[in-house]
């Protein structure tokens, strides 16, 4: 696997997981937040709300298409290219 391919393919696996995991625990975290702020800190919140929806609908779908950019670049990949990486 060539260096630019696994990289592709490490920051997609990071990608998925970190999306998974916001998308498990965003909603408690925005709880535990807006409990510790109180209600004073409604335009923060509101901005932290927005900032933990975009990254749950975002990672993980571009970390997929990494995942699948980097099996393609492999494939696609010259044999000489395949042969030096390895």
């Amino acid at each position: 696997m060539s260096e630019i391919s696994k990289k592709i393919l490490t920051y997609g696996i990071a990608g998925v997981i970190i999306g998974t995991l916001i998308g498990a625990y965003g909603t408690s975290f925005f709880v535990w937040l807006s409990e510790l702020a109180g209600s004073n800190a409604e335009a923060g919140l509101s901005a932290v709300s927005l900032v933990i929806t975009l990254l749950r609908g975002v990672l993980v779908p571009v970390g997929a298409a990494l995942i699948g950019a980097a099996v393609v670049i492999h494939a696609l990949a010259p044999a000489s290219v395949r042969q030096t990486a390895e």
